[in-house]
């Protein structure tokens, strides 16, 4: 005999349940998701503060390269050969922007 809302062939089971298991409340998955959220956060810092070191090393290094050569390029005369503080602070005089 089958009874309404039972399927036939398994014994106990109603329609709603078709193997999915016992529900799981929204709550239950919250904190994972907060410490996913949590290490992936970190993980993003970490690895942008490494990419943004490694761009300030380039950086710097192309603007060790070519100093002289700007220096002259804006009509500085080099005294010692290379450019001193005092001349870089005058190069970033030269080619500051707004100010």
């Amino acid at each position: 005999m089958i009874t309404p809302g039972r399927r036939p062939g398994r014994p106990g089971a109603t329609s709603g349940s078709a193997g999915c298991g016992p529900a799981r409340s929204p709550r239950l998955r919250r904190p994972a998701a907060l410490l996913l959220a949590a290490g992936l956060a970190l993980t993003g810092v970490r690895e942008g503060r490494a990419a943004v070191t490694g761009l300030a090393v380039a950086v710097e290094a192309a603007v060790d390269t070519g100093l002289n050569g700007l220096a002259e390029a804006l009509g500085m005369t080099l005294r010692h050969g290379r450019v001193l503080p005092a001349d870089g602070a005058l190069v970033n005089e030269l080619l500051h922007k707004g100010r």
